[in-house]
């Protein structure tokens, strides 16, 4: 038998709360989006007695639950706990040169499986015409991508997607570690954070990297107390 589908969902408070204090099956009620009460009964014509997963992003929360009984959109279940996050790990930031659409695409889907806390899209020197673009239109397709490959992926974060109007407005957003990816070398060099971010890309770009070490060699060395922020341009560089 194949595993139970996925269901997005918004736990009521107190769920959430029952949630993290008992590790018993515990029976409530959620209301569903929706898209996810359309797919759910009208696509994979789930009923009473058959098994879903139930995903609260936003508490990082994963239960395996039997549906009791469906009115409406809301659903009455039998939960337990099986998957829960940390707010201890480190949270990995993007800057983004904006790219071709397509490409945003695969990226949002590709940083949504790792587990990417944050992306912030900027317009650089390489950018194809980043003033042209309906952000009111592009970051709601962008955000359900997000959350569809989450889902899929079983990562228990969803980026955060925002725009900044320059590099520098972007980099003030920086938190942690920082790191640049450069074009002519795979690999990344630490910034140090009293370093505006915004004035350290031009030599770092030009000139040889201070560090020898793989972007994954730095990561291990801070994992477990550090937060990290990661610049990358679109197609061709910063």
């Amino acid at each position: 038998m194949g595993r139970s589908p996925r269901v997005l969902i918004s736990l009521r408070k107190e769920s959430k709360q029952v949630a993290r204090q008992q590790e018993a099956p515990f029976h409530h009620s959620e209301d569903l989006s929706e898209d996810e009460a359309r797919h759910l009964f009208g696509v994979l014509r789930r009923s009473p007695g058959d098994r879903i997963e139930l995903l609260d992003l936003s508490e990082q929360l994963v239960l395996s639950s039997t549906i009791e009984s469906i009115d409406g959109n809301t659903i009455n279940l039998l939960s337990e706990v099986v998957g829960m996050g940390s707010e201890n790990l480190p949270k990995l930031q993007i800057l983004l040169g904006v790219p071709k659409f397509t490409a945003s695409e695969i990226l949002i889907e590709k940083c949504s499986e790792l587990g990417v806390f944050e992306i912030i899209f900027f317009p650089a020197s390489r950018s194809q015409a980043p003033g042209k673009i309906d952000w009111d239109k592009k970051l709601p397709r962008l955000e359900r991508i997000a959350r569809e490959s989450a889902k899929q992926s079983e990562s228990l974060t969803v980026p955060r997607l925002s725009t900044e109007n320059s590099l520098k407005s972007a980099a003030l957003r920086a938190t942690g570690k920082r790191f640049v990816l450069t074009p002519d070398r795979a690999e990344f060099s630490a910034i140090t954070r009293p370093t505006p971010l915004s004035t350290a890309l031009s030599p770092i770009k030009s000139g040889p990297l201070p560090t020898s070490a793989p972007l994954q060699s730095e990561l291990q060395g801070d994992a477990q107390d550090a937060d990290f922020s990661i610049v990358v341009g679109p197609e061709g560089g910063l």
